[in-house]
């Protein structure tokens, strides 16, 4: 799968090949960098001040880095496989560099915030799509796992929230949209000066999009949001508005949520295995559903 670019975008992107990579980056972005950097990208890593957020499969690092003459923050992931069998699985599949890449701009193109990304390479060679590089902007706010913790536990302040997040949620899957990890840590919130909050999505490299979401899968991702049961009607409320089911989506919400975490909170062994043979049985058993 190759890095795709928007119409709208295209202008403001050039074509990057550094040695054993290829790939394309923001203009501005590119001038902003020394001869070293652009030599190898993969020196942003150890920027001056960067700092590293996570190291596990894959690395993960927030920069401050001059670009257009001012400081921004850039958040750089670098993928790559684990061990023999990493290799093999990402051989014939796109690489999580470009999926990332392509489903940021998709999200775009539809109206949904999501961080811009600024650099998308993958290596060249058998297999270079096993190994990738992404830069992207900044998504202003904090995670919505925070925001939920800040605030009353109930009142008008949550009421509101779970109403915009809903709105948020229904413009992502009305779009087709699957996150497959719509959870409090991959959504920032930041609340606006006159009142209500916006969202941005991050995290998107394993998102699907379809024709149309089902039932199944939009309470795949809703699941992961714990909601209260105070926030559970106006929820649904805004999120199935017109539909004559809401009622029957909400119940089925219930039902899921419940389900969700008492799979992630098993805590023998088996419990958590069972957990996970219902859970992927029942996307296997969807795909031959209209659910």
């Amino acid at each position: 799968m190759p890095f795709l670019i928007p119409e709208s975008f295209a202008p403001r992107y050039i074509a990057f090949a550094p040695r054993g990579m290829r790939g394309w980056i923001d203009r501005a972005f590119y001038d902003s960098l020394g001869a070293a950097e652009r030599a190898d990208p993969l020196r942003l890593l150890a920027a001056p001040g960067a700092r590293v957020v996570k190291d596990g499969r894959n690395l993960l690092v927030r920069a401050e880095l001059p670009i257009g003459g001012a400081a921004r923050t850039v958040w750089i992931k670098r993928f790559r496989p684990v061990g023999p069998i990493g290799w093999a699985a990402r051989a014939f599949r796109a690489g999580k560099a470009e999926r990332g890449w392509n489903a940021a701009f998709a999200l775009l193109e539809a109206g949904i915030d999501t961080p811009r990304p600024l650099l998308g390479l993958r290596a060249t060679g058998w297999a270079g799509n096993a190994k990738g590089l992404l830069a992207v902007e900044h998504a202003e706010g904090e995670p919505l796992r925070a925001l939920r913790k800040r605030l009353p536990a109930a009142g008008p302040e949550r009421r509101r929230l779970a109403e915009a997040l809903a709105a948020f949620a229904a413009a992502l899957h009305d779009a087709g949209f699957r996150h497959r990890d719509f959870s409090g840590g991959n959504i920032v919130a930041r609340q606006r000066p006159e009142g209500g909050c916006a969202f941005s999505l991050i995290d998107v490299n394993r998102m699907r999009r379809a024709a149309r979401l089902g039932l199944h899968a939009r309470m795949r991702d809703l699941e992961r949001i714990p909601l209260a049961e105070e926030e559970i009607e106006p929820f649904f409320a805004c999120y199935a508005a017109g539909r004559a089911d809401a009622a029957q989506w909400r119940e089925e919400y219930k039902k899921r949520a419940s389900r969700y975490r008492s799979m992630r909170e098993a805590r023998s062994p088996l419990a958590r295995l069972a957990g996970r043979g219902r859970y992927y049985l029942e996307d296997f058993a969807a795909l031959f559903s209209r659910r």
